[in-house]
């Protein structure tokens, strides 16, 4: 498959190159595997973005055939997606209640503003929001120790 960088919301990060499906189709399904095995082998990495490029050819009643075969992983991956930002979110406000990071402060805003870009019915690439809560996580278990540090 090629690599096109995508944004979250599932378009190029380079709008001056476009997907175009008949330009990739070739390179998609070079061998014998079918749209079916393309879209699950995305879904196994947790990306979605490709879903609505691969089936934008397929006629309305065959695509919501298609999108129904792959609704219970969408649904899954929103809830896994919900509860890991839900932690996330726990973490930090924890983080703030124990004085590790400092309310309105840089860091603060800087978590803050990566949760509230996760819009959980909106995420196509659910890796890359899990990736960037737990950059989250990590940066705040990261205060958390540089601040018993000081304390001690």
């Amino acid at each position: 498959m090629p690599f096109v960088e995508l944004r979250d919301d599932g378009k190029p990060v380079d709008d001056s190159r476009p997907i175009d499906l008949d330009l990739v189709a070739p390179d998609w399904f070079a061998g014998d595997a079918t749209l079916e095995q393309v879209t699950k082998s995305r879904i196994s990495i947790g990306d979605f973005r490709f879903l609505d490029i691969l089936t934008s050819g397929i006629a309305n009643d065959e695509r919501s055939n298609f999108d129904g075969l792959f609704a219970p992983e969408i649904a899954a991956a929103k809830e896994t997606l919900r509860e890991h930002r839900d932690r996330a979110q726990t973490v930090v406000d924890q983080a703030v209640s124990d004085g590790v990071i400092e309310y309105d402060g840089k860091r603060w805003t800087e978590v803050t503003n990566v949760l509230e870009d996760i819009v959980v019915d909106q995420v196509l690439n659910f890796k890359g929001a899990h990736d960037k809560l737990d950059w989250i996580e990590s940066t705040i278990g990261c205060e958390r120790d540089s601040r018993r540090k000081e304390l001690r």
